[in-house]
């Protein structure tokens, strides 16, 4: 208190909710008589709305006609309700740096979606809504003796360093998972090249990109591929089209002749097909990558580095703000094999084989 006096004074308004709520935990309902003889904005009527001193109250305790409670378990501090004080701290850290202009690239940020809106005096504003995919398995900083993420429980958000105030609004705040991982093994291709020191400085993340979140994706939107067309769940009332999605592999700072995959283990038999198909798409930060800089290639096999069969394909990148189908997806880039030609080219390896120990 002697600080909050020092610095603010004892008739400030500061010192004055020290005073009167130490903690700071006085938990509020959002609706309230104080709240409408003041006309109270939504965001402040949700400012104590999370705080546990008094959120459990009865109805016979409510100061308004209809009950004013959060919750109905008895009011405690004890948030994993474990009856044991915690004192470890052991946990990943990730830092989103916000700041004005943000854009696609910046601060894990993936997609940037803009819309307009209308205000209370009649306006209209232009407003961004950012989509962030933070890689959890590249913490910032790691704290404690924590090694894995096998006993995760909680996650705490906290936002530091704002000269002023400001409203962060969240539409939703997800755990993604899925079924491909990174290969984290070695995949140079045999050869020489130009010994380079900064080997390490190659990223590389495996997500997803959808049609109803990236629709409007810049510089380039995602669309389906020519061809594809969104499943109609028939199972409803109304005849709702199911989400499609593709996987994303982002690689920054690859050296010549490197490689990144991405791989999923499956026990399809793939005896039971003809053909495997697959659309590609490229895309480089700047709108400066030429044909054949990139290539793509597909193992399929019982291991990854001595028993697979291996396709690869040039492919050609999209120009920035491309938007039609088949710009998007060139016909260069797509993938479509017989599996056939996968046993033939055993059999001409096995042919050659034998012609090098015959003679």
């Amino acid at each position: 208190m002697q600080q909050v006096e020092t610095v603010y004074g004892l008739g400030s308004i500061a010192y004055q909710n020290a005073l009167e709520d130490p903690s700071g935990d006085d938990f509020h309902y959002f609706r309230g008589t104080d709240f409408d003889n003041v006309s109270t904005d939504i965001l402040n009527r949700y400012k104590n709305y999370n705080n546990t001193d008094g959120n459990s109250s009865t109805t016979e305790q409510s100061p308004e006609s209809y009950p004013t409670s959060a919750s109905t378990q008895p009011n405690s501090e004890d948030i994993n309700r474990d009856n044991t004080l915690s004192e470890t701290e052991s946990y990943f850290q990730y830092k989103v740096r916000l700041f004005p202009g943000m854009d696609v690239g910046d601060s894990y940020i993936s997609d940037v979606l803009e819309t307009s809106v209308k205000t209370e005096n009649g306006n209209q504003r232009n407003i961004k809504w950012y989509q962030f995919r933070v890689p959890v398995y590249q913490p910032d900083k790691v704290v404690g003796g924590i090694q894995d993420f096998k006993s995760i429980r909680f996650i705490r958000m906290n936002f530091t360093n704002f000269n002023q105030p400001i409203v962060c609004r969240f539409a939703t705040f997800d755990l993604v998972r899925g079924e491909w991982r990174r290969y984290n093994f070695d995949l140079t291709e045999p050869g020489e090249y130009i010994p380079l020191d900064d080997q390490q400085e190659t990223s590389f993340d495996v997500s997803a990109v959808n049609i109803e979140e990236n629709g409007n994706r810049s510089p380039i939107n995602y669309v389906l591929p020519p061809g594809i067309e969104q499943e109609t769940d028939n199972t409803t009332t109304t005849l709702r089209q199911q989400n499609e999605q593709s996987l994303v592999l982002k690689i920054c700072n690859l050296k010549d002749g490197d490689s990144r995959a991405a791989y999923k283990k499956s026990d399809l038999d793939v005896r039971a097909y003809k053909r495997i198909k697959m659309f590609v798409h490229a895309e480089g930060q700047e709108d400066n990558l030429n044909d054949g800089d990139l290539s793509c290639f597909i193992r399929l096999g019982t291991d990854f580095t001595s028993n697979y069969y291996e396709y690869e394909i040039k492919l050609k990148p999209t120009p920035h703000y491309a938007t039609s189908r088949e710009e998007v997806w060139p016909s260069s880039n797509e993938i479509d094999i017989a599996f056939e030609i996968f046993q033939l080219a055993k059999q001409e390896r096995n042919f050659k084989i034998l012609d090098i120990l015959s003679s």
